[in-house]
């Protein structure tokens, strides 16, 4: 394990790390299908929207730091004070990514993986971080559901407001999310209005 470095950067160098995230989690031929089946939930105003937009503007209003590809380096948004209790669980997060990233660095890299490895390896890595950041919160008697402070996301760009539902359904557990689909749709479970 090396040690961490924390590097302070200003927004527009975070907008650019999310939107790399979103590009490379998202592949273009699956953009198309999940703009439709947003739309057709109501989330985006139509099939025209731009999915990497969307997801970009979504990821912003969840993120303070980001971890380097070794988990060597994290980077905080400037604008972010250690001293509120939403930027001091992503930072607990995202300590807790650099050390798995760390751990998991003799790996394959994902590109060399099978799909279902490269899954199972993010969702070790997304679990530890929910289950890290849970747990501070706990014993620092705040609320794992703190939000950002109205201040803390200033210098980024005004690209429109994400409905909440569309935060609120991000964050489902995946066995809730079905329901979440079927309570929309209906009882046919077609995407269709």
């Amino acid at each position: 394990i090396q040690p961490i470095e924390f590097e302070r950067i200003p927004a527009e160098k975070l907008v650019e790390r999310v939107r790399d995230d979103v590009l490379q989690s998202f592949p273009e031929k699956d953009r198309d299908s999940l703009l439709a089946m947003f739309s057709l939930l109501g989330f985006i105003d139509g099939p025209d929207s731009d999915w990497v937009e969307f997801m970009t503007v979504l990821g912003l209003s969840q993120r303070v730091a980001w971890v380097d590809e070794m988990g060597e380096r994290i980077e905080v948004l400037d604008t972010a004070s250690t001293t509120d209790s939403f930027t001091r669980l992503e930072l607990v997060k995202e300590i807790a990514d650099a050390l798995a990233r760390q751990h998991f660095s003799g790996a394959r890299p994902p590109a060399q993986m099978h799909e279902d490895a490269s899954r199972a390896k993010e969702g070790v890595r997304q679990g530890n971080k929910q289950i890290v950041a849970f747990r501070y919160a706990r014993e620092r008697n705040i609320s794992p559901a703190s939000r950002p402070p109205e201040e803390l996301f200033s210098g980024l760009p005004d690209w429109g407001i994400v409905p909440p539902t569309v935060d609120f359904w991000h964050w489902l557990p995946w066995e809730t999310g079905p329901f979440f689909v079927e309570a929309c749709t209906g009882a046919t479970k077609e995407l269709s209005r």
